[in-house]
Order: C-alpha cells, then sequence, then structure tokens
C-alpha cells in the first residue's frame, strides 16, 4: 500500500516544484517559487517516509496538501476566483486532502 501513497506524494511536490518554478519564470514571482519549494520538499519529506513504510510520512503528505488547499483558497478569494492556477491548486490541494486523509480514518 506504500507504493501508490509514495507515488502520489512525489507525482503532486515535482507538479508543485514545476508550477512554482513556471511562476517564476513568467511573472518573476519569488513568493511562488518559494511556497511552491516549500511544499514541494514538504511533499518529497512525505514520499520518502512512506517508502521507508513509516506511518508519519502519511501525515507529512496530509500537511503538505492541507497547505496547498489553503493557500489556494486564499489566491481564488484574492482574485475574487477569476485565475484559473488558483482554482487549480485549490482543486489539487482539495482531492490530494481527501486521498490521504482516506488512508487516516
Amino acid at each position: 500500500m506504500s507504493q501508490p501513497l509514495t507515488s502520489v506524494s512525489y507525482c503532486i511536490g515535482s507538479l508543485a516544484l514545476v508550477g512554482s518554478t513556471m511562476a517564476y519564470i513568467k511573472k518573476g514571482s519569488i513568493p511562488s517559487l518559494l511556497s511552491g519549494g516549500l511544499v514541494s520538499i514538504i511533499y518529497f519529506i512525505g514520499g520518502a517516509l512512506t517508502n521507508a513504510n513509516r506511518k508519519n510520512g502519511l501525515y507529512v503528505s496530509l500537511a503538505a496538501s492541507v497547505i496547498l488547499l489553503l493557500a489556494g483558497i486564499g489566491r481564488c478569494f484574492a482574485t475574487s476566483f477569476q485565475k484559473a492556477v488558483p482554482l487549480v491548486l485549490s482543486g489539487l490541494g482539495l482531492l490530494s486532502t481527501l486521498y490521504f486523509g482516506s488512508f487516516i480514518v
């Protein structure tokens, strides 16, 4: 069971890293680069811990998902739900929170 969890953590972490890098390249957004990089690192740590069969890796990945969800919702309100990127961040954060949370209950 740890292999799918590990893969999802690494996949979402990679998506966050690529997205934050693209935001930096296109807009010069250092906050996006730093926050996306931090969330990516948290996901990678969660994946590594899960891969080592440590249950706390699941909690770390869940925490990264909640951070992603809250950051996306915050940006949605700031842009009046008119921009695609905050909506995608919120959706990805919500789906990953539900996914990792389903293994806890």
